[in-house]
């Protein structure tokens, strides 16, 4: 099964923490998902070091009929899938038909985790912030693809940020959802 990837999951190195394999940048296939738009609508309470807890704004996936969401698919297990929705908790795991797909031919099923939960979605009148933390790890992982996935992806989802964005680190109240973003899985 693969896994479509569209915030911190297309950064190697976050995504990592979730797995106890070794991943390589060529396990990262960079794809466009038809039907689907980023959106700044996820929310979770996370606190920063200042010790304020505040309504953390992180993006999701958003059905629109023409639009095209980049991302990238990677190649997991059932076991892999299981701790991936333990990391992403908030999220429903939803499958995408694979003729959705450009940029690869999926002959296996694929997911990705969309906040489906009215109660995990920030409408545009209440207060969020979008951590710097998080902006920091969509860049990072972009500097492993090429200049038109860059390109495109900056201006999709980091050219017009609906929230303000807060400097700091912060962790997630879940202690489970903590270690999976954060510390990362002990490797065997």
């Amino acid at each position: 099964m693969y896994l479509f990837g569209y915030g911190s999951l297309i950064n190697k190195n976050s995504a990592q923490k979730s797995f106890r394999r070794t991943l390589v940048q060529s396990d990262f296939i960079p794809v466009s998902v038809r039907g689907y738009v980023p959106v700044w609508d996820a929310v979770e309470i996370i606190e920063f070091d200042d010790m304020k807890q505040v309504p953390g704004v992180f993006l999701n996936l958003q059905p629109q009929q023409r639009a095209v969401c980049r991302g990238v698919l990677v190649s997991i297990s059932e076991q892999e899938r299981i701790i991936l929705q333990q990391r992403e908790k908030n999220y429903a795991c939803v499958s995408l038909p694979p003729s959705q797909i450009s940029g690869f031919v999926a002959e296996e099923p694929i997911i990705t985790f969309i906040a489906t939960d009215r109660r995990k979605i920030i409408s545009s009148l209440k207060e969020g912030v979008i951590a710097q933390v998080y902006l920091n790890l969509l860049e990072q992982g972009l500097l492993a693809y090429d200049n038109l996935f860059q390109e495109k992806y900056r201006q999709q989802v980091l050219a017009h940020l609906p929230f303000p964005v807060k400097p700091g680190n912060y962790h997630f109240s879940d202690p489970l959802q903590n270690q999976l973003t954060r510390e990362g899985l002990c490797r065997d």
